[in-house]
């Protein structure tokens, strides 16, 4: 699944995402790979170098697929892509999506 095949720098959903262990089954892979790309675009939604608070709704979307992994692996894989160094904004939008997936999310995102 890509993003755009025209564009030299296209996202491979299998390229960024591998060896995640999913604790639920989810049945239908085409439901797995929709759920990560949502995650993945919730992520990157959220945290850009655009001078305002994260929308409400990509926040809460990362914060339940946090409860449906059980976990925080598919969100610490996919910070690993962007570069919370590169910008002050970025770097406080990352710390206030953490400081919000601690307090709201899942109880294993802590560990």
């Amino acid at each position: 699944m890509s993003v755009n095949k025209n564009r030299s720098n296209t996202i491979y959903l299998n390229q960024l995402i591998t060896n995640i262990p999913v604790r639920r089954k989810i049945v239908d892979h085409n439901d797995r790979d929709k759920f990560e790309w949502n995650q993945w675009q919730s992520a990157t939604k959220s945290i850009n170098n655009v001078e305002v608070s994260p929308k409400e709704k990509h926040v809460r979307n990362l914060i339940l697929g946090t409860f449906r992994l059980e976990g925080s692996r598919l969100f610490w894989t996919m910070m690993t892509r962007i570069n919370i160094e590169s910008h002050s904004i970025i770097t406080w939008k990352f710390c206030y999506i953490i400081h919000r997936l601690l307090r709201d999310g899942h109880q294993n995102v802590g560990y």
